[in-house]
């Protein structure tokens, strides 16, 4: 399922953004393990361009070369109808679902920056809460998105993978796929705000839901105050689509599913 595409202005320039999807797999082996799952797996892939580091950025910032800095990719969850999603649902996927990278600016292969995940990790998924995502990325702030922006996804709790695979801090990001794969929750009627949601995809399309990806382009994390210049929405909503058929033998997704 595509969230940015080529298409999209916003993800076509070096350091304003990435063409990022996502796509769901099952198994036909029902999921045995211990994370409250049913064992179905969420990939989002972005496709890295090396930056570059130009005297003014996107975010029309002044960066410093070799300064922390992040650039990512923010889903944000709409309704059945496409709208802006109340601060108050609770049935409803997580209000944006962000896939961050880290690294020091400069051009070329740029070094990674720790993500908060752990020692070379060049980058993490995090899940925010209405007030974390505000208005189309209004919560996002530099000095914060690698601590308090949003809830990390981990390897501890959702079975988090990166590839390519975690390494040094002195590893560089190299032109390519960069990707994030973890399981998704078991479906629940209700969540709180503070815990990852799983996607609804409707069944036969009928209720389903709808997301829109946002490019976040490289800013400075030494900044404390949102830089809404450089946060720009794809051009297209996504509508999700049912599971339910997706892995013979697994758990059924039913109306739960997220899907592409």
């Amino acid at each position: 399922m595509s969230i940015l595409t080529s298409t999209d202005a916003c993800a076509a320039k070096a350091g304003s953004g990435m063409v990022t999807t996502w796509a769901l797999s099952g198994s036909t082996t029902a999921y045995a393990g211990t994370l409250s799952t049913d064992g179905y797996k969420l990939t989002a892939t972005a496709t890295w361009v090396n930056p570059l580091a130009p005297a003014s950025t996107v975010a029309g910032e002044t960066i410093a070369s070799g300064a922390n800095t992040v650039q990512g990719t923010c889903v944000e969850t709409l309704t059945s109808a496409g709208a802006v999603q109340a601060a108050t649902i609770t049935d409803n996927g997580n209000f944006a679902l962000c896939h961050f990278l880290f690294y020091q600016y400069g051009t070329g292969d740029v070094v990674i920056v720790n993500a908060q995940t752990g020692t070379g990790h060049w980058g993490s998924s995090n899940y925010l809460t209405a007030t974390q995502w505000g208005t189309a990325g209004s919560g996002i702030i530099g000095t914060t998105v690698n601590s308090s922006g949003g809830t990390a996804i981990t390897a501890a709790a959702w079975g988090m993978v990166l590839s390519p695979a975690a390494a040094t801090t002195t590893t560089k990001i190299v032109a390519g796929s960069k990707t994030w794969t973890w399981y998704q929750p078991t479906y629940a009627s209700t969540y709180s705000s503070t815990v990852l949601r799983r996607y609804g995809g409707g069944y036969n399309n009928s209720t389903a839901d709808q997301v829109k990806g946002y490019c976040v382009s490289q800013r400075s994390m030494l900044i404390a105050v949102n830089v809404k210049t450089g946060i720009v929405a794809a051009a297209a909503k996504v509508t999700l689509s049912g599971a339910s058929a997706l892995a013979a033998g697994a758990v059924a997704f039913g109306v739960a599913a997220l899907a592409i």
